[in-house]
């Protein structure tokens, strides 16, 4: 749904741009960067274990919509309810990222769904109602945050580690289980007769190890030890390698298990007759092993008279035994089915414009926006820190009001009303006519 199926104009008319729009319009001295991430038909554990490809390092707030996708628990438990863990280790996943961004589920209700039509996403007017829910959300903390400051405390409070998990041991992975893109390039060992190309743009990258020739050979080193999520050691692993297809220049490669683990080898063929070029997954099932190094050979054996053989990707599942979350992908020997991690689709961005003459003024900025604003020609201006509130000053401003006849808690209250005032937030109610009291008869 988030992804924007059903709406008319993807981009302007799902829910995700409704609230994109209604940021920059509200906040027009800001710097808003929005960026729907969302993967249409997915499950949680997938995005456990490709976060990164949709979500942005710097991100401050993270909206997630999982409930019709992820469906129902199989049996149905109260206790150990495999949605609730999965749900679990995402959020506290998403929650680990440098500025510990706040984490808002969107819940679209499924009761009564049996009855519903087939196509069960909303149109525009159910995105339109999904907007106002979260344009309500944001306008009740930015009134919370008027009448309550933001202040040291509360950034102390963040900076806090998270409890321990509901379930014992239920943790995310510590580090990222995709690697697509540049990410693949920090696994490499050996690169003989394979080369890193860029295949696309600079707007729709498509890169890889690329190789042209029977002999070439790539190695990469990957961590397929599952023992710190309680897998037992002699469960196998499941990786899956992102190729490339095509009906042109494609050769066969052999994958196999080269040092530090173990894996049956399989042979895979990247020319088919389909006349498309599109992201494939071979699945190897490995032992578990801190340096498991995967090799992929160019074999001589070719059905286009040629020996292209190009890698994109590793996905390693999150825990051992089979991954179900990659199978609904495409699985072994199928087409990756996620346009937006292959470059084929570019993802939805929504950024504020900015003027030549404007300066933002805020407490910290963030890389990515510091490099937007002066990209635009603006100016990045740090706001002076606040003075520490201690209670040695408090005391002295209660007993500096007092000594002007003044009380501390109205004339906050007072300063209060004035600042939702300026901002057009506050309206004063005409003082009411004072009624005349009315005489009754004394009772006999």
């Amino acid at each position: 749904i988030s992804w924007g199926q059903s709406a008319t104009i993807r981009g302007e008319t799902d829910w995700f741009s409704i609230l994109t729009g209604w940021l920059i319009t509200s906040f027009s001295h800001a710097n808003i960067t929005s960026r729907n991430g969302c993967t249409p038909g997915v499950p949680t554990p997938y995005m456990i274990l490709c976060l990164e490809l949709s979500v942005d390092p710097d991100v401050d707030l993270v909206f997630m919509e999982y409930t019709l996708n992820d469906g129902r628990d199989p049996g149905n438990r109260l206790i150990g309810n495999q949605l609730v863990m999965d749900t679990e280790r995402l959020v506290r996943r998403v929650m680990a990222l440098p500025n510990h961004p706040a984490v808002v589920l969107m819940q679209v209700p499924t009761h009564g769904i049996a009855c519903y039509p087939p196509d069960i996403h909303p149109g525009n007017h159910g995105h339109k109602v999904m907007a106002d829910l979260a344009v309500h959300l944001l306008q009740r903390v930015a009134l919370g945050l008027l009448m309550e400051p933001y202040d040291s405390q509360d950034r102390e409070l963040l900076r806090e580690p998270l409890p321990p998990p509901m379930y014992p041991g239920n943790l995310p992975p510590s580090s990222p289980m995709c690697r697509v893109g540049e990410e693949l390039r920090s696994l490499l060992v050996l690169a003989e007769g394979f080369e890193w190309v860029n295949e696309g743009t600079a707007v729709k990258p498509k890169p890889g190890y690329v190789a042209t020739r029977p002999g070439a050979r790539l190695q990469l080193r990957l961590d397929t030890n599952r023992s710190a999520v309680g897998s037992a050691a002699d469960e196998k692993v499941h990786l899956y390698v992102h190729h490339l297809r095509s009906y042109q220049h494609m050769g066969s490669a052999q994958l196999s298990c080269a040092s530090g683990c173990s894996c049956a080898e399989v042979v895979v063929d990247a020319h088919i007759t389909d006349r498309v070029s599109q992201v494939y997954m071979a699945e190897l099932v490995a032992s578990q092993s801190k340096e498991c190094v995967v090799e992929v050979q160019v074999l001589k054996e070719t059905k286009s008279s040629e020996h292209k053989f190009k890698v994109s990707g590793v996905v390693v599942a999150e825990r051992a035994g089979k991954e179900n979350a990659m199978n609904r992908m495409g699985g072994h020997n199928q087409a990756f089915g996620l346009r937006q991690h292959t470059g084929d689709e570019v993802m939805v961005l929504g950024t504020g414009t900015l003027t030549k003459s404007l300066t933002v003024t805020a407490g910290a900025f963030s890389a990515s926006a510091k490099a937007a604003i002066e990209g635009a020609g603006g100016k990045a201006d740090l706001a002076a820190p606040k003075a520490a509130w201690t209670r040695r000053a408090y005391k002295k401003l209660v007993a500096e009001l007092a000594e002007k006849g003044l009380d501390y808690k109205k004339e906050m209250l007072k300063k209060r009303v004035a600042n939702l005032k300026s901002k057009g937030m506050f309206t004063e109610r005409a003082a009411k006519a004072p009624v005349a009291a009315k005489a009754f008869p004394k009772k006999k």
